[in-house]
């Protein structure tokens, strides 16, 4: 990997492949064995990138959407049992490192096949209820993060659209109950709410045009401001 990098260097700064003149001290010959001295020190090898600890390798992956790497280990049986237990310093699981919706799919997939009987809904909906040293579920830090494409995702596992108007709609026990259901991913330790944290996440995305991105955070954000009166209640 480190030979074709330099090689494609080397076609790049169009060095010649021999130095006619035999000057050792020619500057794109000092160039290019700077540039391959600096690939040395900072690319690890192939051999080193395997020695590193599976756990560590399924969390930059998914935390970059490294699909290429997942895809190798989607049928690793050990990778099942590892995925519900890595954790980030912070406290994040898988769901909430989740880059896009193709991670989240290849961690459902792969959680469902380790769980034929159930599908694996159990451990999803337990990953998803985790909270992370901010006080942060899943739900909350995708959204938050302005990813409103898993955040939907996330959404429909817990069926929380179901229970959102539920809990604005009915009363008493009822609404409790179903207020329950939820509760935890409503807030974070700084008493954000969740309406906040998408609030906040719109703002800061452009306003210039509206990308796919934007006009489905800007949905979630209109969905979730109809239960404010009864949910949501810092708004």
């Amino acid at each position: 990997m480190k030979r074709l990098f330099v090689f494609l260097l080397i076609g790049f700064l169009g060095v010649p492949t021999c130095f006619a003149s035999g000057d050792a001290s020619s500057p794109e010959k000092d160039l290019l064995q700077q540039v391959t001295a600096q690939v040395e020190q900072q690319l690890p090898s192939e051999q080193e990138a395997a020695k590193l600890p599976l756990g560590m390798r399924l969390l930059h992956a998914i935390g970059e959407g490294n699909m290429s790497v997942l895809e190798s280990v989607k049928y690793n049986k050990g990778v099942a049992t590892l995925l519900p237990e890595l954790r980030t310093p912070q406290g994040d699981n898988v769901f909430h490192l989740a880059k896009d919706e193709n991670v989240v799919q290849f961690i459902a997939f792969v959680l469902r096949n380790a769980d034929p009987k159930t599908g694996g809904m159990e451990k999803i909906k337990e990953l998803l209820d985790q909270k992370n040293n901010a006080g942060e579920t899943p739900v909350f830090k995708q959204l938050s993060n302005g990813n409103a494409g898993v955040y939907v995702m996330y959404s429909s596992f817990i069926e929380m659209p179901k229970y959102l108007k539920k809990a604005s709609t009915a009363s008493g026990t009822e609404r409790a109950e179903f207020l329950a259901k939820i509760q935890k991913h409503l807030q974070n330790n700084q008493g954000v709410s969740l309406l906040k944290a998408g609030e906040l996440a719109l703002a800061g995305e452009s306003s210039e045009q509206d990308g796919p991105t934007r006009l489905l955070l800007k949905d979630e954000v209109a969905a979730l401001s109809g239960y404010a009166d009864t949910v949501f209640f810092d708004k």
